[in-house]
């Protein structure tokens, strides 16, 4: 028993090591995944509101000083349900390019322009698409990094997408665990 509380107070410190300050500098990675909220607003017909998931979101990109980076982020929401008799898909993904500001060593923000595809696809054959729009979207994030390291953080993140369609709008919300590689 003393062992095992002697080697948790070793070890304590190590994982609340994450006391070190960051050194954002050059290639970074990013990886989240979490809840989300789908909102489609069509011009005509009945609005739709639905909690799924936050699938895997990937962000790649560098920095170019300690607090800025520019990055590709493709990132998105989906849900799953039951349509006649079939498990259907539907998503709203944005894929684009974000600028991403840490005002702190523990807040950042993280935004840009890009594309939105919003669809539904057979759960069984995700490739084999039923419908889908695409549009101008925007990404939007902030987020609290809860551990820093000198090369990653781990936080929590709440990300908007503001989408634009032909035939009406849509917004996603997600809030994500997140880990970036810096």
């Amino acid at each position: 028993m003393h062992r095992a509380v002697l080697i948790a107070l070793l070890l304590l410190p190590s994982l609340a090591g994450a006391t070190g300050v960051p050194q954002r500098d050059g290639f970074t990675l990013e990886l989240g995944i979490g809840l989300g909220f789908m909102h489609v607003f069509p011009e005509e017909g009945d609005s739709s509101n639905d909690v799924g998931m936050a699938p895997l979101s990937f962000s790649l990109g560098g920095f170019i000083n300690n607090r800025m980076a520019i990055m590709f982020r493709a990132a998105g929401v989906s849900n799953l349900e039951e349509v006649a008799g079939k498990d259907v898909v539907t998503y709203l993904l944005f894929s684009g390019v974000h600028v991403q500001y840490w005002i702190t060593d523990q807040f950042f923000v993280s935004g840009g322009p890009g594309i939105a595809s919003l669809g539904s696809a057979e759960a069984d054959d995700f490739f084999e698409t039923i419908d889908r729009d695409r549009g101008f979207g925007l990404g939007l994030r902030g987020g609290f990094s809860f551990a820093n390291w000198e090369n990653h953080s781990l936080r929590v993140t709440l990300e908007l997408f503001p989408s634009f369609f032909k035939n009406g709008t849509a917004m996603g919300e997600a809030v994500n665990f997140e880990w970036q590689w810096f």
